[in-house]
């Protein structure tokens, strides 16, 4: 009988690029040798599920600008302190409940190892309880994206959370954040490796073949993220700040038909994503707007349909690396700068302050005119598969 395996993870999230990581980690496991079980961190067990943690407000009384005025370090003990009576053992509970029959544990890819004002920090220290509870000893870290900026407490909280387990290995998926982790949890920076996000293999845990390297280039799918993430602010409905990004993607679709291509919108499944999506496609003349996914076959298989690429959102670049469809990268975070270096695409990724219209025009247009290195793409593919393999097996031993 196969080694089950609880892969902990935000599976069932709206930003789908995390049902993507699971159904290819899921793969890679298999095909290791391993039966693969699916345990959500936000407690779900299925799409419909409509379980999930209390929202935490640490003033329920403050509006967002005022509960911001708090000194980080007091916002993030009245965080814990809700999250503990809330949140703590309800999760930990659904985690023993999926993983009761499970023989190991991997926490397995996203932005898990961020501290977000404790947020996540919390929520693996519920889940390893959980896992604990259900008798499980065995976890390994796989695949995971790393927030570079960590509070003591945060540090604290996740080194409590791998305390009462055996963690076998420590993989993230970029060098910096190789560096980074090994400073937050120095117990353990000999387990540390990094190999690139498994989401790499969406081709064929979807049975979609790649497009060829000299594909027609005419139709460009442009992903759209809300507009405090693409701008690093809080933003109101209302803020002229959201018009005139929606502007913006005005000259850029314009400018892209000019050129004689075809422009479809698209979003990767947050419903806030879509809503501005949904707003830009209302200003733009002849573009479209694909309908909102659902469902993470739905998001590869829209990727799938396009010539090029033009995106904020981390998986939209690595589904369509998987897919070998050029994509421009819109660095919002450091991750998706983190993607292109280690792809060999630095020369593309363009940073927040260089995301005028013009610039993602004239960065499309340099885009298109280089050439997509695919035995890079397949060296990541070999890595990330040969890690999960060394996983899998340290977890039987």
């Amino acid at each position: 009988m196969s080694t089950r395996i609880a892969i902990i993870g935000e599976v069932f999230s709206p930003n789908l690029g995390d049902g993507v990581i699971a159904d290819c980690m899921s793969l890679l496991i298999d095909r290791a040798g391993a039966t693969p079980v699916h345990v959500d961190l936000s407690g779900k067990s299925s799409w419909t599920d409509s379980f999930h943690p209390q929202s935490v407000r640490i003033a329920p009384t403050f509006s967002r600008a005022m509960s911001a005025a708090i000194p980080q370090r007091v916002r993030g003990a009245l965080r814990e302190r809700e999250w503990l009576k809330k949140n703590h053992q309800k999760l930990a509970n659904r985690v023993a409940e999926y993983s009761k029959d499970c023989d190991a544990a991997i926490l397995g890819g996203g932005q898990l190892l961020h501290d977000n004002t404790l947020r996540f920090p919390m929520k693996i220290r519920s889940a390893t309880k959980g896992l604990k509870d259900a008798g499980i000893t065995r976890i390994a870290v796989l695949g995971c994206g790393v927030g570079y900026t960590w509070s003591p407490r945060g540090t604290q909280i996740l080194n409590e959370a791998f305390e009462p387990l055996d963690l076998a290995w420590l993989g993230v998926r970029d060098p910096t954040s190789l560096k980074v982790i090994k400073c937050v949890m120095p117990s353990h920076a000999n387990k540390g490796h990094w190999s690139t996000d498994v989401a790499i293999w969406s081709d064929e845990a979807y049975k979609i073949n790649p497009i060829p390297l000299d594909a027609d280039r005419t139709h460009v799918g442009i992903g759209i993220i809300k507009p405090g993430s693409a701008l690093g602010r809080v933003l109101g409905d209302n803020d002229p700040l959201v018009h005139e990004l929606a502007s913006r993607w005005k000259e850029v679709v314009s400018g892209l038909q000019a050129r004689g291509h075809r422009v479809t919108l698209f979003s990767n499944g947050d419903p806030h994503d879509h809503a501005f999506a949904q707003r830009v496609a209302e200003v733009c003349d002849g573009s479209q707007l694909n309908p909102r996914p659902t469902r993470p076959d739905e998001l590869v298989e829209q990727i799938s349909q396009f010539g090029s690429v033009i995106a904020h959102r981390l998986h939209a670049h690595i589904i369509s690396y998987a897919l070998r469809v050029p994509a421009l990268p819109l660095v919002w975070d450091k991750k998706v700068q983190g993607f292109a270096e280690i792809t060999d695409r630095e020369n593309l990724y363009l940073p927040r302050d260089r995301q005028s219209p013009q610039d993602i025009l004239d960065g499309h247009k340099k885009l298109l005119s280089t050439e997509f290195n695919d035995a890079k793409r397949i060296e990541h593919r070999e890595l990330t598969a040969s890690h999960v393999r060394e996983v899998v097996a340290l977890l039987n031993a």
